[in-house]
């Protein structure tokens, strides 16, 4: 039996989240509607309240307050262009590990060097970021700096499996 860690594990609150596919002359175009370039793995962009994370070399994932405003506004800006954009909301569940023993819960669930110093790249705000196992589940984990913090995206057939294992492993017990 664990012992009881020092963290929370909630839900993120569901913002809407898009994909986003684009080719040199896309990224430029993209890059000029968010005022900040698009970042290359392993960095994580925020502007305008919006997180851009990449997800392969011409792919990222957009965490915004607005799912239907940003895909409308990107659609528009793709038009004739290479590239897809996509709505994919409902496609991931999200979940956020806090509190001062946080990275020893994540420890045991990810595959990801949780010791990797943080550091910094104009315009860029940058964490421990990838895709990874999380215990047997594919998803993609964000490091926060301030406070210490963990964002989890998995497919949404994985949240449940994901709530537990992040609670059992934070001896909080199995949700019912």
């Amino acid at each position: 039996m664990n012992k009881g860690y020092g963290v929370t594990i909630e839900s993120a609150e569901q913002a809407g989240m898009i994909a986003l596919r684009a080719g040199d002359e896309g990224r430029t175009r993209v890059a000029g509607l968010f005022g900040t370039p698009l970042p290359s793995l392993p960095f994580v962009a925020c502007a305008d309240g919006q997180t851009i994370m990449p997800v392969a070399c011409d792919e990222w994932l957009i965490i915004t307050g607005d799912a239907s405003a940003t895909f409308t506004a990107l659609d528009e800006l793709m038009e004739g262009h290479h590239g897809a954009v996509a709505e994919v909301t409902d496609a991931y569940g999200w979940f956020r590990v806090g509190g001062p023993e946080a990275r020893a819960v994540m420890a045991q669930v990810v595959a990801l060097d949780l010791d990797a110093p943080y550091t910094t790249s104009a315009g860029v705000t940058v964490t421990t970021y990838g895709r990874t196992a999380i215990g047997r589940a594919a998803g993609i984990v964000v490091r926060h700096r301030c406070p210490e913090s963990y964002d989890l995206y998995v497919d949404i057939t994985h949240t449940r499996y994901t709530l537990t294992l992040l609670r059992a492993c934070a001896g909080l017990g199995v949700p019912s």
